[in-house]
């Protein structure tokens, strides 16, 4: 009997991969070589084939060195193991064949199993803490929200935010043609006099919008103009915050349900090449 070895184990998703190839890093084909080769397939051969009696053994340790004379196992080239094993009649030849082919499939299946539970169990504790974190994050964006007023979206502060910083940008400009008109010229120049009334009428604007503003956060329990940029910094990071954990939490959850699927059914692929009898 010839069978190849899964040949990319993934400890995160794979319910089939060898739990020795995942533990050991090793090539697969070694491990499931030795796993062939192992005491608990070999009980199960001489179990499942019916060998003590076969044999003729009067103990398992007697069998087992029977089978273990009668078998030969080797790894090709192409990673492929080969199960070669010798009998008086050809029918026991296949039914020790095919028996170590089970014994493998049902050992590789119990550890695949087991590993699945460990890590089903392990992924539960994350997604406990991973809970309590994103509802922190949620508690936290909250309080911002009761604290600014800002909700998403934030198209209303936003827009504000941009109205009273286009009128800052102006003021800037004005400032800086009344310092170029300035020089050379008086106070009492017609440019000098249309360059502060523009400034002049700029800052009223700022002045006026900032009052109003404050007065409606004020009337709806909010954050004053003034303070709203850092507020609403601290919201976005806030906000961010949830993102980034709801984010963490479905991945938990993606590989918890992928574990606990996996511990109800570990169906060991492997690929069974060719049987010769």
């Amino acid at each position: 009997a010839v069978f190849l070895p899964p040949r990319t184990p993934d400890m995160m998703t794979s319910s089939s991969a060898s739990v020795s190839a995942m533990m050991l890093q090793q090539d697969p084909s070694d491990t499931y070589l030795g796993m062939t080769q192992s005491r608990s397939v070999a009980d199960d051969v001489i179990d499942h084939a019916g060998l003590m009696e076969a044999y003729g053994a009067k103990s398992r340790a007697a069998a087992r060195s029977a089978l273990q004379a009668h078998s030969k196992f080797s790894v090709d080239k192409n990673m492929l193991i080969s199960v070669t094993v010798t009998a008086s009649e050809p029918k026991l030849v296949a039914t020790i064949a095919n028996a170590y082919l089970d014994a493998l499939y049902r050992l590789n299946g119990s550890m695949v199993a087991s590993a699945s539970e460990h890590r089903r169990a392990f992924l539960e504790d994350q997604l406990e803490g991973q809970k309590k974190a994103l509802d922190q994050a949620e508690v936290a964006l909250k309080q911002v929200e009761e604290k600014t007023g800002i909700v998403l979206p934030v198209g209303e502060a936003q827009a504000g935010l941009k109205a009273t910083a286009d009128l800052q940008a102006a003021i800037g400009v004005a400032e800086a043609r009344l310092s170029g008109v300035r020089v050379g010229a008086t106070e009492n120049n017609p440019r000098v006099i249309q360059a502060q009334a523009e400034l002049a009428e700029l800052r009223a604007q700022l002045a006026r919008r900032r009052a109003s503003s404050a007065k409606e956060n004020s009337r709806n329990g909010l954050a004053s103009s003034a303070t709203l940029p850092g507020l609403t910094l601290e919201y976005m990071r806030k906000m961010r915050d949830v993102k980034l954990n709801e984010t963490i939490y479905d991945s938990l959850s993606s590989q918890y349900e992928k574990a606990r699927i996996a511990s109800l059914d570990p169906r060991p692929q492997l690929q069974i090449t060719s049987e010769e009898h």
